[in-house]
C-alpha cells in the first residue's frame, strides 16, 4: 500500500514556513454552522456523512484503520475478468 502524502507533520512545516514569510496572518477560524452546508447538499448526505465513520466502526464494518471503500486499482495493476451474469443465456 502506498502511504497517504497527508501525514500531520506536513500542516506543522508549512504553518512553521507560513509564519517565517511576510504577508501571512493566523486566524481563529469563524463558526459558520451547517447553513452554508445546507445550502448546496441534500440534507440526508450531511447526516450520513456525519454519522457513518462512527456508526461503521461501531458495527464491525471498518477496525477504525482500514478504509470502508477499497482502494481502485492503479492503472498498472492486472484488470480482473467478470464473472458472466447467472441466469438465461442472452443471444
Amino acid at each position: 500500500m502506498i502511504p497517504c502524502y497527508e501525514q500531520p507533520a506536513r500542516i506543522t512545516e508549512i504553518e512553521r514556513a507560513l509564519a517565517a514569510s511576510e504577508g501571512f496572518r493566523f486566524m481563529e477560524p469563524i463558526a459558520h454552522g451547517l447553513d452554508p452546508i445546507l445550502a448546496v447538499h441534500d440534507a440526508g448526505l450531511v447526516d450520513l456523512l456525519e454519522r457513518v465513520w462512527a456508526d461503521a466502526v461501531e458495527t464491525g464494518a471498518t477496525d477504525g484503520v482500514a478504509p470502508l471503500i477499497p482502494r481502485a486499482p492503479s492503472p498498472t495493476s492486472p484488470v480482473m475478468p467478470r464473472r458472466p451474469a447467472e441466469g438465461p443465456e442472452r443471444a
